[in-house]
């Protein structure tokens, strides 16, 4: 009976060190895929020539407009776009502003 017990014992023994071993290699590792992530993200508020137009998050300021474009004025930008469209913001309904060239 001892002899059974043991053998059971060293069985269950190698089926949890092999499902540790298989989980251990072979399932996800965040800080790989974070890793990876981060690498290719860029920071929250960098500005680059994609958030010169649409909605901007963080605001920015007006000077940071393109000359023509359409912006709305709540201090710090948070929407421009080159047309004028319909005049309005679609995120607050507030009148856009015409950044005109400075001379």
């Amino acid at each position: 009976m001892l002899v059974v017990n043991a053998i059971l014992i060293g069985v269950t023994m190698k089926a949890i060190l092999i499902a540790l071993l298989f989980f251990s290699t072979f399932a996800c590792k965040p800080e790989t895929k974070v890793a990876k992530a981060t690498e290719n993200a860029k920071p929250a508020n960098a500005k680059t020539s994609e958030t010169i137009e649409g909605e901007h998050n963080p605001p920015i300021e007006k000077s940071e407009v393109k000359e023509g474009h359409w912006y709305c004025d709540m201090g710090t930008v948070h929407y421009s776009r080159a047309e004028k469209g319909d005049g309005k913001c679609p995120l607050c309904k507030m009148i856009l502003h015409e950044k005109k060239t400075q001379k």
